[in-house]
C-alpha cells in the first residue's frame, strides 16, 4: 500500500519539521500509525483573537518565516504534507511549528485528502501546501493589525504566487516581501525610539549662522 510505503520512508528519513513516525501497520481491516507526541497548541487554537499569539506584525512575520522555511525544507527533501491547515500545525512554547498528520489515509478511488478552505481547486501536494501557507499568512496578517502600507507588498506577493503562471510554483516572492516588511518595521521602530529617547531639539550654536541639533 502507498500509505505504508510513505510511512516507512518517513520513519527512516525523519524529515525536519514533521512529527516523527515510529511505526505503521496494516491489520487487515485497519491501519495503525504510531507518531511521536508533540507538545504545544495547534495553530487553529491560536489564531482566534485573545489567544495572545501573533498579535503584532513582528510576531506574525517571525512565525510565518519559520513556518515557510519548515515547509520549504520538507519540499526540498521531496516530501509534501498535502493537507496543510491550522489543525495540522502544532506550535511549541518557543514558537517552533511542527507539522502533524502528513500521511494520506484516503483510498485511491477517493483521491487525496485536502481541506477546501486551505486547498486550491486543483494542484499537486506541493502546490496545495503553498496555497495553504498563503491562506494562513493572510489570516495572521489580518490578526496582527499590520499597517495597510506594510500589508500592501505582502498582498501583492501573495497574489503573484497564486496567479502568475506557473501558479503556486514557489513561495520566494512572499518570503522576500516578508523580509523587506520586517526590515521596514524594525527601522521605523528604531527611528521612533531614537527620536523619543534622545529628546532632540534644534538650537542655534554660538558663532554659527544656521541651526544645529543638540541633545537637551
Amino acid at each position: 500500500m502507498a500509505f505504508l510505503e510513505t510511512a516507512t520512508s518517513l520513519k527512516a528519513e525523519r524529515p525536519e519539521g514533521l512529527a516523527p513516525v515510529h511505526a505503521a501497520h496494516w491489520l487487515g481491516d485497519a491501519i495503525v500509525l504510531v507518531q511521536g507526541y508533540i507538545e504545544g497548541s495547534t495553530l487553529a487554537a491560536l489564531i482566534p483573537d485573545g489567544s495572545g499569539f501573533g498579535e503584532t506584525p513582528n510576531e506574525a512575520l517571525g512565525f510565518l518565516r519559520t513556518l515557510f522555511a519548515t515547509v520549504e525544507r520538507l519540499h526540498e527533501s521531496d516530501y509534501a504534507h498535502g493537507d496543510l491547515k491550522p489543525d495540522n500545525i502544532v506550535v511549541a512554547a518557543d514558537g517552533r511549528p511542527t507539522l502533524i498528520d502528513p500521511i494520506d489515509f484516503a483510498a485511491g478511488i477517493d483521491g487525496e485528502i485536502s481541506t477546501t478552505a486551505y486547498a486550491p481547486a486543483s494542484g499537486n501536494r506541493f502546490e496545495r501546501d503553498r496555497f495553504a501557507l498563503l491562506k494562513i499568512a493572510e489570516e495572521l496578517f489580518a490578526k496582527s493589525g499590520m499597517d495597510p502600507e506594510d500589508a500592501k507588498p505582502l498582498a501583492l506577493a501573495i497574489f503573484e504566487v497564486r496567479e502568475k503562471v506557473p501558479k503556486l510554483a514557489t513561495l520566494q516572492p512572499v518570503m522576500e516581501a516578508m523580509d523587506n516588511v520586517e526590515t521596514t518595521i524594525r527601522q521605523r521602530a528604531e527611528g521612533k525610539a531614537e527620536a523619543a529617547g534622545c529628546g532632540i531639539s534644534k538650537m542655534p550654536r554660538a558663532g554659527l549662522g544656521r541651526c544645529s541639533c543638540a541633545v537637551v
